[in-house]
């Protein structure tokens, strides 16, 4: 330790440094001291010691820590007192990586506490990924997770948020007011509140699946769309909760599995220089961060494992599959910036920087990849209108006549699909009066409408970028039928009953 003494006393910590001055002790030796020292190391930072590769962290210039360890290795308690703060600002100024999968539990109001603080700072700075990462790492909740996939547009989950606020923001578009982005801020800023609540309340056991689920339906409740959440599917087969789980927003929730393409993935990231893309120990996670701000641009998920605890758990796509950490076609990443670019998403900075919705953005057809022309007219196919029309009974989804309302639906899509590509192929040419007849029925059904005039400029605006972008429903069905139904099938009562039993308490926190 003498060499140590001896560097600090010939550059000594003036005072000017405890106010952001700039001289500072050598951040080699304050490593050396704290390596040496691991009883303060505990004392000062009881959590995050748990590899050398943490000194880089503490280390960093200038480093206050040579105000917290003392010439012989000692601390004080004015010392231990500034070190609260510091630890919250040193542990949020890089970005957040997780090494490895972190196993439920519940942690103790105080470790929530500090987690919050920290996520907080993290969402100010305009990181809404590593907010929620902050909470997962106390806590191992899967429900985070899938939260910090949805709010960085990643995956399997993130592909199917972006098409349902696309298809929540076309419908309502007088109600949904906010940029997606600062939406996505008010459901984070919500469940960071929630955690600092419960921990306050030392109630950290109340920080759980359900809580976090009902916290983001109430910012959709907030902004009067209730009915319209996406996350509305989440509480399906969850007792006291149909009137969400019976929803538009379910509905939304279930159609937008045939669009989880339009989700991130690393790949998208690799070789470009802005970009740092780095894997868990374990393989599971792979993090995209942005080396310009340190804000997490993606964040995939290579073994997404929910923890809502509804039968809905039984045929939810990305439970079952993620997608594939590959590059996606042309197609998909025209389709994907082009709604993002009309719920204006994809902006991860703090709040303030955040701009308000532009409420003369172009508006593009609902179902931007169903759209067709016939006889120079432009149309698209409804598959809400189609799943109306076939009679889909939410609630059956939790029981086992689900596989028979998925199967109905799952056979109308391919029926309407083979009719649509007969009329844009005109294949109707010896039988003309039977495809007006399918076309006007399917019109006046709803499951075919006209393009308004700003739908078609939209289109033909964007639609060389896209190519053609018209996919079949049966291709719907194919992706969506087999994947969310099929695996009811499996299922018998005393499994479905268990479920049942256990809607996403306390345990899986």
């Amino acid at each position: 330790m003498v060499n140590q003494v001896q560097t600090r006393q010939s550059n000594p910590v003036s005072a000017d440094h405890r106010t952001g001055g700039d001289q500072i002790a050598s951040s080699q030796s304050t490593a050396e001291r704290l390596q040496a020292n691991p009883d303060l190391l505990d004392r000062l930072f009881p959590s995050n010691h748990n590899s050398l590769s943490y000194f880089d962290t503490l280390t960093r210039q200038p480093s206050p820590l040579d105000l917290l360890v003392g010439e012989d290795g000692t601390d004080s308690a004015d010392n231990l007192e500034t070190s609260a703060q510091y630890q919250k600002e040193m542990d949020t100024s890089r970005p957040i990586l997780l090494d490895r999968q972190v196993s439920p539990r519940i942690p103790t109001a105080l470790e929530l506490g500090a987690a919050a603080d920290r996520a907080q700072l993290r969402l100010d700075r305009g990181d809404r990924g590593g907010a929620y990462l902050e909470l997962y790492k106390v806590t191992g909740s899967e429900q985070i997770l899938l939260q910090a996939q949805i709010t960085t547009y990643s995956g399997a989950v993130g592909g199917m948020a972006l098409e349902g606020n696309f298809r929540a923001k076309i419908a309502n578009p007088d109600d949904y007011k906010l940029t997606l982005d600062k939406f996505s801020h008010d459901i984070d800023q919500a469940v960071v509140t929630l955690a600092r609540q419960t921990a306050e309340a030392s109630e950290p056991e109340n920080f759980n699946t359900l809580a976090i689920m009902e916290t983001d339906s109430r910012v959709w409740t907030k902004n009067g769309m209730t009915r319209d959440f996406p996350g509305n599917a989440q509480f399906i087969g969850i007792d006291g909760y149909e009137h969400l789980a019976e929803s538009v927003g379910s509905e939304v929730a279930i159609l937008s599995q045939d669009e989880i393409e339009l989700g991130r993935r690393p790949a998208e990231f690799a070789n470009i220089p802005q970009y740092t893309t780095t894997t868990s120990q374990d393989g599971r996670f792979i993090t995209v961060v942005n080396n310009d701000t340190n804000r997490i641009e993606a964040f995939f998920d290579n073994n997404f494992e929910s923890d809502r605890g509804s039968v809905m758990d039984a045929f939810y796509t990305p439970d079952l599959e993620q997608l594939e950490n590959e590059i996606p076609s042309e197609r998909i990443v025209a389709e994907r910036q082009m709604k993002m670019e009309f719920l204006q998403a994809g902006i991860m900075a703090p709040k303030e920087a955040l701009p308000s919705f532009d409420s003369n953005a172009p508006r593009p057809p609902k179902n931007l990849d169903r759209v067709f022309v016939s006889d120079g007219k432009y149309y698209q196919v409804s598959d809400t209108a189609l799943f109306d029309k076939q009679g889909v009974d939410i609630a059956a989804l939790t029981r086992n006549e689900g596989l028979w309302a998925g199967m109905k639906f799952g056979a109308a899509l391919n029926e309407v699909g083979l009719k649509v590509e007969n009329i844009i192929e005109n294949r109707y040419s010896r039988f003309d009066n039977d495809r007006q007849h399918d076309f006007q029925t399917m019109i006046n059904d709803g499951i075919i409408t006209p393009l308004s005039d700003a739908e078609i400029e939209f289109y033909e605006s964007n639609v060389e970028s896209v190519g053609s972008p018209y996919q079949s429903p049966d291709d719907a069905m194919k992706s969506l039928g087999s994947s969310l139904y099929r695996p009811i099938m499996y299922l018998g009562d005393n499994q479905l009953n268990d479920i049942q039993s256990h809607p996403g308490g306390s345990e899986s926190t």
